[in-house]
């Protein structure tokens, strides 16, 4: 049995908060929430490398009451290139 990422993401945005922002990784996330339904919350990239995280940390920033979600593996990933940006504001 395999994962079904459709079906996964659609599942995890079932019951989404209103004040909830996704900001998708590259390629297959993005194109998996698009396929959930376009919405103004959602903060697309495409071939942006590393840009998903820096994008959640100027969302964090922008509006502290609306923390938007970054998968982990972003995060990770990019975490090495933008790590002094991160420290510097911590938000």
């Amino acid at each position: 049995m395999s994962l079904q990422r459709r079906h996964a993401m659609a599942a995890l945005l079932a019951n989404r908060a209103d004040d909830l922002l996704v900001v998708p990784g590259l390629g297959s996330t993005t194109w998996d929430l698009a396929a959930v339904g376009d919405d103004p919350r959602n903060f697309y990239s495409w071939g942006a490398m590393g840009g998903a995280a820096m994008i959640g940390l100027g969302l964090a920033l922008a509006q502290p009451t609306s923390p938007p979600v970054v998968p982990p593996a972003i995060l990770v990933a990019s975490f090495r290139f933008n790590s002094r940006t991160f420290f510097a504001l911590s938000p």
